[in-house]
């Protein structure tokens, strides 16, 4: 499976500076309103953590590649 098909520019930032990961989770849901995606950051941001919580979605030191299912997409 591809996931380009699935990415666009605007959603992708490689140079995001944080100082934790609810900050990156929020900056995220943040990119998929002002991007049009979604309405809310709310529920982005809850699917987000939740995700996070049951199992971290860390590749390497610093990386990270934060995915959830939403109802909205």
């Amino acid at each position: 499976m591809r996931l380009s098909p699935f990415l666009r520019a605007e959603l992708v930032d490689p140079a995001l500076a944080a100082p934790d990961r609810d900050s990156v989770i929020k900056a995220l849901a943040e990119r998929l309103v002002t991007a049009g995606v979604l309405p809310s950051a709310e529920p982005a941001i809850a699917a987000l953590a939740a995700r996070e919580a049951a199992q971290s979605t860390k590749i390497a030191p610093g990386m990270a590649l934060p995915h959830a299912t939403l109802d909205q997409l």
